[in-house]
This record gives C-alpha cells, sequence and structure tokens, in this order.
C-alpha cells in the first residue's frame, strides 16, 4: 500500500519540485542581477580608478557565493523539515516508526554544487554586460 501511494504521489512531488527550483533560480538570478544593476555606477568609478574587470567580477563573485551558501543553509534546513514532516504526517501513525522519504546525504551536496554553479553564472552574465560598457556611461548611468 505503501509503494502504491509512493508510486502515485511521485509524478505530482516532481512537478512541484521542478516548480520550486526554477522559482528559486529565477528568484536568485533576479536578486543578484539587480543587486549588480544598483551598483553600475560604483563599478564604472572602480573601473575609472584602474580595477580591471577580472577585479570587479572578484568582488561580485564573493558577494553571490555569500548569498548562495546562505540560501544553501536554509534551504537544508527546509528540506530535512520538510522531510521530517511528510514522513510524520504519511508514516507517523502505523506502529513501528517508517521512513518513506528518505534524508540521503547527497541531495545537500547536489543542491551546494547546484547553487554553486548557478552563482558564479548569473554573476559571469549580469557583471560581463556592466563591464562591456565604458566607465563614464556606467558612472553616468547611460
Amino acid at each position: 500500500m505503501v509503494i502504491g501511494t509512493y508510486k502515485a504521489l511521485y509524478k505530482y512531488i516532481l512537478v512541484v519540485s521542478l516548480i520550486f527550483v526554477l522559482f528559486a533560480i529565477l528568484l536568485f538570478s533576479n536578486f543578484i542581477g539587480t543587486s549588480i544593476s544598483y551598483a553600475k555606477k560604483e563599478i564604472g568609478i572602480l573601473r575609472a580608478l584602474g580595477a580591471r574587470n577580472k577585479d570587479t567580477l572578484k568582488i561580485f563573485t564573493y558577494e553571490s557565493l555569500i548569498i548562495g551558501f546562505l540560501s544553501w543553509i536554509l534551504s537544508v534546513i527546509g528540506w530535512i523539515y520538510a522531510c521530517n514532516l511528510l514522513n510524520k504526517s504519511m508514516f507517523g501513525n502505523m506502529y513501528y516508526t517508517l521512513n518513506g522519504i528518505i534524508k540521503s546525504p547527497l541531495v545537500p551536496l547536489g543542491m551546494f554544487i547546484f547553487t554553486i554553479i548557478i552563482a558564479l553564472v548569473i554573476t559571469f552574465i549580469s557583471i560581463s554586460r556592466v563591464n562591456r560598457i565604458k566607465p563614464i556611461d556606467a558612472i553616468l548611468n547611460k
């Protein structure tokens, strides 16, 4: 009975989780992109003072990695809580303890790698867009 329920819910859980992943990617990319676009003037000033494109990329890469690491910690805590809540609500009424949703250590590792890759790609794309314009145009916000 448990296996039949799991097989029936698997497709729905997969679709919902993919929607959440896409939503998280959109939020994260919007936050990083907005942060970089608001700092366009500062980037122009740094470049006018002699900073290279690599230097501005390093600054915002560190910022996005810190934000990504904090979001990863929160998502792992939420994942553990959701797994415990679902196991308790679906399988808690039985006479013995049954974990239908198994917490694998590969999931947080995959989430960490995925978060780092997304943070680096979004930062690189956003900074390369700002670095293409001249420093004076960035300072004047053209």
